[in-house]
């Protein structure tokens, strides 16, 4: 055997195995140059992970550590099997906040129980995700619309925000709601630590004021582009560190009160199943469905997103197996449901990573962090990390999108404000799926009663257009031709039955309607049966039915079926223009 033939096997067998395990596709093209340029990454991809990580924990009612723990083991575990090479798998806000959300909606407050259950959540969401990637489910996302998805998105960030007023100011008390964070904080103002409320305020400001001009003040000493937007995106380590320090030099937690998180114990996460003893698992399988389908949405918007800026490919059902074998990993390892973050994501993005070591690399500063800043914790001020989170969803607040789709049809409307509305008011677990049933209601709804247009031609150039143009011709010589704009289907077959036949019942002199199907890309038994029916009744009051423009693979159905056979000749035109000629010089030889 040559050379040749054996180094194409290779490829054949590598390209084969790079199906299930994505790795071995770049791992034989690693180079020192492309490691040298994830290395960078990992640094400034860990400046955000760390703050973010333990922010977000902070959102999920549980210790810091667990945020830490949850941004260990999912990036490895995704950079060995992930598509996409800019995606950074971690605590994310949205899923934080689920997380939060089921174990305050069965009471569970102390610590033990909100660690176990929050790993279960992972446990069971990663299983979800990757029975979707496995059996090729992915598509079921596809019933999730963009404006469901834009409600459903502002309005957990609007609620994340609002439920972080109280600890921003140091008022003694979880808000669990929009209403009842805005009612606590206006009457809890008296109850407000000043020292948290100082430290929270000031943050707040800090980072809303320095990432702009820090990218300013970049850009001015000649850092090139995607270094600019590193240093931006760096801000919020600064912030925390320079606030963790001045509690500690001004002993803010002992003297003035200032809640802090405390001191915790270094060291490694150990791998261990979830203590489920006394945990209910029936209802939290709906809440880690909940937690699976809306993680894996963020996820494969963020990889396609990134991946189409930068001219790659992404699998959607590997996708949903890397990123529900990283929730596995994390619920093993102490963590809770993970995801995608936009944020971190478009650091990798924007310094250009090479490969998903990137991120893997930033958990082992992850790790150090976990074995030497124990005592640096005692110091972090809960004010300040609420303030983060607070600027983190400002990145998922996009109000201008709700507008546009408000705008856009009352379709779309509906089911942005549904889920929007749903989940600031109603929780987060109900609002996607309120706004994805609305979708598909207002769907079912439009394409229920579709336009049935009169056609003819025009004056000037002869082409078929609406008889609702001015120069448009209605009938000729008795010949009504009708364009069908919807697909037929079972929920719209008797509404276009019954406006074909007032039509019809409209113009006397008609003896021949002629069916314009250009848009009709489908046609199902529902359909099948009311033609059926539509061509009994036409023929008993004289009129002959014919089709136009019907797609081949609508017309080969109808052949197989036996339908055409029903029609009087001539049956099919190429174009309703050839119908109407056809038909009117056969009325005038008649």
């Amino acid at each position: 055997m040559s050379n040749s033939s054996t180094h194409d096997e290779l490829n054949d067998e590598r390209r084969g195995l790079a199906r299930f395990v994505p790795s071995v596709g770049w791992i034989a093209d690693y180079t020192w140059p492309k490691a040298r340029s994830d290395g960078l990454v990992a640094i400034f991809v860990a400046a955000l992970l760390v703050p973010q990580a333990m922010a977000y924990a902070q959102l999920a009612g549980l210790p810091p550590t667990a945020g830490l723990a949850a941004a260990i083991v999912p990036p490895f575990l995704y950079a060995l099997l992930g598509t996409s090479r800019y995606l950074s798998i971690g605590p994310v806000a949205l899923l934080s906040l689920l997380t939060a959300a089921s174990m305050r909606s069965h009471d569970i407050d102390d610590v033990e129980s909100a660690l176990a259950t929050a790993a279960l959540l992972a446990l069971t969401a990663g299983a979800i995700q990757v029975l979707i990637g496995a059996a090729r489910l992915g598509f079921l996302t596809n019933f999730i619309s963009d404006p469901a998805l834009a409600g459903f998105i502002n309005g957990a960030a609007l609620l994340i925000a609002s439920s972080q007023i109280t600890t921003l100011l140091g008022i003694p008390f979880e808000a669990r709601g929009l209403l009842e964070a805005v009612s606590q904080t206006a009457t809890g103002l008296e109850r407000a630590n000043v020292a948290a409320a100082i430290t929270g305020v000031a943050s707040l400001a800090a980072l809303l004021a320095l990432p702009p001009a820090v990218r300013r003040l970049s850009a001015l000493a000649g850092f090139a582009k995607r270094w600019c937007s590193v240093c931006e995106r760096s801000v919020p380590l600064v912030v925390l560190a320079a606030v963790t320090t001045a509690a500690w030099g001004l002993n803010l937690a002992q003297d003035y009160g200032l809640p802090v998180v405390g001191a915790v114990q270094p060291g490694l996460p150990s791998p261990h199943l979830p203590d489920v003893s006394g945990i209910d698992w029936h209802w939290l399988a709906g809440e880690a469905f909940a937690i699976a389908l809306i993680g894996y949405v963020i996820a494969l918007g963020a990889a396609n997103s990134l991946a189409g800026r930068n001219r790659q490919s992404i699998s959607p059902d590997q996708e949903s197996v890397a990123l529900g074998l990283g929730n596995v990993g994390a619920a093993l390892t102490g963590g809770y449901p993970v995801g995608a973050s936009l944020s971190r994501s478009a650091i990798v993005s924007d310094m250009d990573g090479q490969s998903p070591l990137g991120t893997a690399g930033a958990s082992l500063i992850i790790l150090a962090v976990l074995l030497m800043g124990g005592p640096v914790f005692a110091y972090l001020p809960q004010a300040a990390l609420a303030a983060l989170i607070m600027i983190a969803v400002l990145g998922l607040l996009d109000l201008r999108q709700v507008w546009k789709f408000v705008r856009y049809s009352k379709s779309d409307a509906a089911a942005t404000l549904t889920s929007l509305t749903t989940v600031m008011f109603l929780g987060v677990h109900w609002g996607l799926a309120v706004g994805a049933l609305t979708s598909l209601l207002m769907f079912l709804w439009r394409t229920s009663q579709p336009r049935i247009v009169v056609v003819g031609p025009e004056s000037a150039s002869g082409r078929m257009k609406s008889t609702e143009r001015r120069d448009v011709e209605d009938t000729a010589k008795g010949v009504l031709v009708l364009r069908v704009d919807e697909n037929l289907y079972f929920a719209n077959s008797r509404y276009c039955e019954q406006a074909i036949l007032r039509e019809v019942a409209r113009r006397p002199e008609v003896s021949d309607v002629v069916l314009d199907l250009k848009v009709v890309g489908h046609i199902d038994a529902s359909a099948l049966v009311m033609l059926e029916r539509l061509n009994r009744s036409l023929k008993s009051a004289g009129v002959s039915l014919s089709m136009a423009h019907a797609r081949k693979p609508v017309l080969v159905r109808l052949r197989h079926i036996g339908f055409m056979r029903q029609l009087d000749e001539p049956v099919a035109f190429e174009s309703s223009h050839e119908a109407l000629e056809t038909l009117s010089d056969d009325q005038d030889k008649n």
